[in-house]
């Protein structure tokens, strides 16, 4: 069995996989509580049951958030002698926004992609992709419109207020819109196919870390 972990935002969730599908998941709203809640909910999901392997979210999202989620899954994979991957949310999206036929055919179309994910504050995480990782940063969203001059495909969490200002912004370079969610469904399959091929391809051993995209706002000690 294989135990998933996404602690990156305010919302977390906890997921056992076997077989290749997820069996059991517990989705809550953490509010920044993750230290008190996840191994409560990590025992009772688990049970007596093996685990074989851990995927854990790596980011971008809530910097103590992240860091609650990826220590404890680098140190149940040292504790249950597994091993642990790490995936970012962008991938999740990523393989979303492409059908398998066309991932299999690789006819991936020319035009841009964006990946827009909430941040905690008025800005926004972002990827823009083609072929290759083109750019990845944290903008607020009329910056964001104006770096785009070309005709792209925007997928992630794009709440209504969102979708208005870019379809007003860029008007026809707007493909389309295809609204997903960390925990929808089938980015939950993705986030576990994602992960399992590393599983099955990593050394054990290896520890994950966290990925940020501007540094944390930590505050020095006084001399």
């Amino acid at each position: 069995m294989i135990l998933l972990i996404n602690t990156a935002t305010y919302i977390s969730f906890v997921g056992i996989a076997h077989e290749k599908k997820i069996i059991k998941k517990k989705i809550w709203e953490a509010n920044l509580r993750q230290s008190e809640d996840l191994l409560p909910i990590i025992k009772k999901l688990v049970g007596n049951n093996k685990i074989d392997g851990i995927i854990v979210v790596t980011g971008p999202g809530s910097y103590t958030g992240l860091r609650v989620g990826i220590a404890t899954a680098n140190a149940l994979a040292f504790g249950w002698n597994c091993k642990v991957v790490g995936v970012d949310r962008f991938e999740t999206m990523e393989r979303q926004s492409i059908g398998e036929s066309e991932r299999q055919t690789a006819r991936i179309e020319e035009h841009d992609m964006v990946i827009i994910l909430e941040n905690i504050s008025d800005l926004i995480y972002f990827e823009t992709k083609n072929n290759k990782l083109e750019d990845r940063g944290v903008l607020n969203l009329d910056d964001l419109c104006k770096k785009i001059n070309t005709p792209c495909h925007f997928i992630g969490q794009i709440d209504s207020e969102k979708e208005k200002i870019i379809r007003e912004k860029l008007k026809d370079k707007v493909l389309d819109i295809k609204i997903k969610d960390d925990f929808d469904n089938d980015v939950l399959e993705n986030l576990f196919k994602i992960g399992n091929e590393r599983l099955n391809n990593e050394e054990q051993n290896n520890i994950v870390v966290p990925y940020y995209l501007r540094e944390p706002h930590i505050t020095k000690p006084k001399k």
